[in-house]
C-alpha cells in the first residue's frame, strides 16, 4: 500500500528547463534514481502545464521516468480560472488531504495551491523561479529543497 500521493511538477522540479544548472532541456542529475528509489512506496503523479502536449511528452520520456508514474497530466495553460487548484483536485488519494505532496518550484502556483487545499507542500528552489520570495502566507512552503534527494526525508 502506498504511504502518499506525492503530485510532481515537471519544468524547474525535475526537468531543468532553462538551463539554470547545467544543459539547457535536461533531467536534472539525481532525478532518476530519486523517483526509481520512491515510486514502490508511493503513488506518483506527475503534473506539467502546457500548451504543447508532445513537447512535454518528448522531456517525459527523455528521462526514461514515465513508468515510475501512477498518473501523467499534462494540462493546458490557462485551461480554466484557477487550473493549478482543478488539477490537484481531480487527484485522488485513498488516506485523505494528508497523506497528499505536492512538490512543485512557483509559490504561486503549486505552493499557493497545495496549501489553500490542505496538502503538504515542498518547493524545489530551482530554475526560473529559484530567487522568488512567499507574497502571501499561503505562498509559504512546508518544505524547501534545492536538490531532489532532499525529499527523501520528508517521505520518511
Amino acid at each position: 500500500m502506498s504511504r502518499h500521493t506525492i503530485i510532481i511538477d515537471l519544468d524547474n522540479c525535475m526537468f531543468d528547463t532553462h538551463g539554470t544548472e547545467g544543459p539547457k532541456g535536461c533531467f536534472y542529475p539525481e532525478v532518476r534514481e530519486v523517483i526509481a528509489s520512491i515510486a514502490d512506496k508511493h503513488k506518483l503523479v506527475l503534473l506539467t502545464f502546457s500548451n504543447n502536449r508532445s513537447r512535454q511528452w518528448e522531456k517525459i520520456m527523455s528521462g526514461d521516468v514515465a513508468h515510475f508514474f501512477w498518473m501523467i497530466d499534462i494540462v493546458e495553460e490557462g485551461a480554466g480560472k484557477f487550473p493549478v487548484m482543478d488539477a490537484l483536485k481531480r487527484i485522488p488519494s485513498p488516506h485523505g488531504s494528508k497523506s497528499i505532496i505536492v512538490v512543485g518550484d512557483r509559490l504561486d502556483q503549486e505552493i499557493l495551491h497545495a496549501n489553500v487545499l490542505g496538502y503538504t507542500s515542498v518547493r524545489v528552489r530551482r530554475g526560473k523561479y529559484r530567487t522568488l520570495e512567499p507574497k502571501s502566507q499561503y505562498q509559504v512552503p512546508e518544505h524547501t529543497i534545492t536538490n531532489f534527494r532532499e525529499l527523501l526525508p520528508i517521505l520518511q
